[in-house]
Order: structure tokens, then sequence, then C-alpha cells
């Protein structure tokens, strides 16, 4: 029961953020409970729903790590106490390495069926976009400098036509 109240607040958040003068639209023109539900709300609140479960599952998966470690004396963690107890600590990186490459795989996996799935949201997101993605590999494009045109003027030692 505490799951479900949590996910209805959840939810029930996330479409208070749905802009008011839509649903008013959709209203004065006539729309009913439930075409404003299908047409309005949902449409308009389905891509941060889908944020947030993309975040959600961040911390599932962090919770779910430390359950393991914490909790159980099978699968990763045999492994890594096992691992650590002979000294094979280059063995224990690696796993620990694996539980972060899957949950960066998942994240990146799901960020890219949301721009599949959403493609609207992609293009509001890469307008509104001014720090670059990955500021380590983005090389900053150089600004052009616009010179101010030079007057030609007259060789040395010869006066100038204009003066």
């Amino acid at each position: 029961e505490a799951q479900l109240h949590a996910a209805l607040e959840f939810l029930a958040n996330t479409v208070r953020k749905v802009d008011p003068a839509m649903i008013e639209a959709a209203q004065t023109l006539g729309a009913s409970r439930l075409r404003l539900l299908t047409r309005v709300v949902i449409p308009a609140s389905i891509t941060d729903i889908y944020t947030d479960m993309r975040i959600l599952l961040g911390w599932a998966w962090t919770y779910l790590i430390v359950a393991e470690v914490v909790g159980t004396m099978s699968g990763i963690t045999l492994f890594i106490n096992q691992q650590a107890r002979y000294r094979n600590f280059d063995n224990v990186y690696a796993a620990i390495a694996m539980i972060g490459i899957i949950g960066l795989s998942t994240d990146i996996f799901l960020a890219w069926l949301g721009g599949v799935l959403f493609p609207w949201k992609r293009k509001v997101r890469r307008a509104k976009r001014e720090v670059p993605l990955f500021p380590l590999f983005d090389k900053p494009k150089p600004k052009k400098i616009i010179a101010p045109p030079i007057a030609a003027s007259a060789p040395e030692g010869q006066p100038d036509a204009a003066h």
C-alpha cells in the first residue's frame, strides 16, 4: 500500500506540471474529461514521467546493489568477497566496474529509447542545451573574429589622395 501511495503521489506531482493554459484551451474548445485526460494531460506529462522513471531506476539499481552486498553471500557478493579474501583485487575492481557498466548502459539505452519514443522532446532539449553534453570530448568551437575593413592607403612617401 505504501508503494502504491508513493507511485500515485509521484504521478500527481508530475501531472501538476502540465501547463494550465493547455487545459483551459481544451476546455474552451469543449473537451470532455476523458478527452482532456487522453489528449492533453497524458501527452503533456508522459515525457516527464519517463524521465522520472529513469531516475527512479537508477535509485533502484543502487539499492539493489547495496542490498546484495550487505544482505547476501551469493552471486556477485560471493565473487567479490572470495576475490578480496585471496587478494585478487583486479577481479574485485573488474566486478565493481561491471556493476557500474551495467547500470550506465541501462541508462544510456533508456535515454536512447526515450529519444525514439518522444522525438519532440529531443528536439526541444537540443535547442535549449547551451552546455556541451560531454565537456571533456566536445571541442569548443572557435569564435569568428570579424576585423573592421582596412582602408587602402597610399605607399609610403606619397601623399594620400583623400587628403
